[in-house]
């Protein structure tokens, strides 16, 4: 699944948050969610749905917002930084989420666990975070509009089930997996 299932909201959201989404990925992805748990729940089948916020690590697809900024950082490579709001989760404790979902948990058929860090974090706070792992800055212009028409200032996990219900909490903060992001990744200069 995906965060983005939920549209654009003006709170963070939970596993029971009504999905509305506003454009044919986060419909898709909502399709594709209901499609699971109605297979999972007529045929009593263990399929469940792990619905991350925005995972970041080493090996993403190089367009996206981790890549851009160690190119920025390690190259020097000029980026246009646009405003926008996530909750971050790494990708180690995302995957550890799911090996607990499969392993331990006593989930329904067609269940759905949210996995984020519980923060939201600015674009531009994020900005502040590289520079200050990498204790320099980079060639970043910042735009204060956001890029995409279906962006909210509110993009945030409710982790109070994975907590509550699961004893599941995040290992690394957001400074660390920059860290550990910046540590592993390799992305060759563009330019």
């Amino acid at each position: 699944g995906s965060s983005s299932e939920y549209g654009p909201t003006d709170h963070a959201t939970a596993e029971d948050t009504l999905l509305k989404p506003v454009d044919y990925y986060q419909g898709t992805k909502a399709a594709a969610t209901m499609m699971c748990q109605g297979w999972a729940r007529q045929f009593n089948l263990p399929i469940w749905i792990a619905r991350p916020y925005s995972v970041y690590g080493p090996r993403e697809r190089p367009h996206r917002l981790f890549p851009n900024l160690y190119r920025a950082f390690v190259h020097n490579e000029p980026m246009t930084l646009y405003q926008g709001y996530h909750d971050f989760i790494y990708i180690d404790d995302f995957v550890r989420g799911i090996d607990l979902m499969l392993q331990t948990w006593d989930l329904a058929p067609g269940d759905v666990v949210n996995f984020g860090s519980g923060v939201q974090t600015s674009n531009f706070e994020l900005l502040n975070i590289f520079e200050q792992v990498t204790g320099r800055t980079a060639p970043v212009s910042k735009v204060t509009e956001f890029h995409k028409a279906f962006e909210t200032s509110v993009w945030v996990c409710d982790t109070s089930r994975a907590h509550e219900e699961y004893n599941y909490y995040i290992e690394y903060t957001l400074s660390q997996g920059v860290a550990e992001f910046l540590n592993k990744a390799h992305y060759p200069c563009t330019t």
